[in-house]
Formats: C-alpha cells, sequence, structure tokens
C-alpha cells in the first residue's frame, strides 16, 4: 500500500499545489530536502517575495512565470497550455467537458488488427476502444479508465508482464502532472482510490515527465486465453493541446525477437 494517499491533498489540486508539491518532489530527489522558495525563485530567476505571493495565491500565475517555473520543475510546455487553460476555468467558474472522439480519430483505431484506443487527456478515460482491444486488454473496458485498469484489474499485469511497471509509471507520472486540469473532485478520488492500492506508487508518482522514454521499445504481450504471447510495442500519440482531447494508444505487434527472458 503506497503512503502517498495519506499524504495528498485531494482539496487543494489546483495550479499551485502543483507547483508547490514539484517543489518539494524535486528538492528531496536532487538535495535530499525540498527545496525552498527562495532556492527555487533562484532557479526559476523569479523574486522569492513574488513566488511567495503567487503560491498563497496572492498573485495570478502568468504564462510567463509558468514557463520560468515549468522549465526548473520539469513541466512540459503541452503541460503548462493545459493547466492555464484550467486555471482560466477555475476563475471563471466554468465546466471542461473533453469532446467526444471525432469519426476520423476513430477511424484511426477502428480497423487496425492490434489493441488500440482512444483515451483522454489527463485522467485517461476510455473514449473508444477496438475490437482487438477488448480481447486482448481483459477489464479494461468495464473499468473505463486506464489508471483503474492498470492498478486494479489483475489481468492488466498478466496481459504486460514486464512492461506493466514502465506503462503503469507513464500513466501515473503524466496524470500526477495533470491533476489539476481534472475538474470534478469525485473522478479525482475515485481515480487516486485506485492508485493508493499499488505499492509501487510513490516512485510512479515522482518519476520525471513524460515517462514513456522508460516503456521498452519491444515486449510479450500475453493473450491469457490460450496462453500465447506476441512480441508487442508500445506506442501513443500525443495530442495538440488545446485542439485535440484525445490520446491514441495502440500495441501494435513487432517482428523483431525479444529476448526470452523478457516475457
Amino acid at each position: 500500500m503506497s503512503i502517498l494517499g495519506s499524504s495528498l491533498d485531494i482539496d487543494r489540486t489546483d495550479i499551485r499545489w502543483l507547483l508547490d508539491d514539484l517543489r518539494r518532489r524535486r528538492g528531496m530527489a536532487n538535495l535530499g530536502r525540498p527545496y525552498t522558495h527562495k532556492e527555487l525563485a533562484g532557479l526559476a530567476m523569479l523574486s522569492p517575495h513574488y513566488l511567495g505571493k503567487l503560491l498563497r495565491g496572492n498573485r495570478p500565475v502568468t504564462q510567463s512565470a509558468l514557463q520560468l517555473l515549468g522549465r526548473a520543475l520539469g513541466i512540459p510546455p503541452e503541460v503548462q497550455t493545459a493547466l492555464l487553460q484550467a486555471e482560466r476555468r477555475r476563475t471563471t467558474a466554468s465546466e471542461y467537458t473533453p469532446a467526444t472522439p471525432t469519426r476520423r480519430e476513430v477511424s484511426e483505431v477502428e480497423p487496425v488488427p492490434y489493441a488500440a484506443m482512444l483515451v483522454t487527456r489527463g485522467c485517461f478515460d476510455i473514449s473508444y476502444v477496438n475490437s482487438s482491444c477488448t480481447a486482448m486488454l481483459p477489464g479494461l473496458i468495464e473499468h473505463r479508465n486506464v489508471l483503474k485498469w492498470l492498478a486494479l484489474e489483475p489481468a492488466a499485469r498478466a496481459v504486460l508482464g514486464d512492461a506493466w511497471l514502465p506503462i503503469t509509471t507513464f500513466f501515473v507520472a503524466s496524470f500526477h502532472f495533470y491533476l489539476p486540469t481534472v475538474a470534478s473532485d469525485t473522478k479525482r478520488r475515485t481515480i487516486l482510490a485506485a492508485l493508493v492500492t499499488m505499492k509501487e506508487l510513490d516512485s510512479m508518482w515522482d518519476a520525471p515527465y513524460p515517462a514513456e522514454n522508460d516503456v521498452p521499445e519491444k515486449f510479450w504481450l500475453k493473450d491469457i486465453a490460450t496462453g500465447s504471447s506476441t512480441p508487442t510495442a508500445f506506442n501513443l500519440l500525443k495530442w495538440e493541446y488545446p485542439k485535440g482531447d484525445q490520446l491514441r494508444i495502440s500495441f501494435p505487434p513487432v517482428d523483431e525477437e525479444v529476448p526470452a527472458n523478457a516475457g
């Protein structure tokens, strides 16, 4: 059981929460203790007085400030854009509803002869899966969410084998960065309730973004119905935020042999 659940203030997961969370965690990784506000201000080339006001909510989070802090804390540009959009929605009390997949997006995953799906940015809700995905990834449709499936479905570990850990790390690390963009308190709580059941969560949560770089190029994807395994790749097509809400994930077979001990 992870210790993260008891330390995460779910009621305060806004953009300032993420900046302060990364201040503590990046400092622990680099110094063995959290960065002080003065140290982070120095890394971001900001005034300590201004940074203190920003983190306390007395100053708005501007794009330029977020860019400087993002560079210091490892927040990629596409996440910065999503965070600023979420912050504007908070200040105007406007709701965010992910767009349904377009016909073109569905056509890119529907006919392929291997597992492929569309998921929403940030919380990774399932938007569409093809028939191969339903057959190869049992339980995915029932959980309706990639994170919940990886955390709660025993078949996920069996199907992905050694690739379960790096693939799950990718999704958890991404969720960490995008958490302030998840407007629904209920959704945040249900996903986190699933994640904290994993003993590996703490190291996943602290992984740098994007963590998909650590996913092996090829791994054995197991068909638990037949017991056979296929050399497979984990592919993803990132969204172009704010134009697109969908992330395309697929598991195409590969021709090359993978080491026998990988399965």
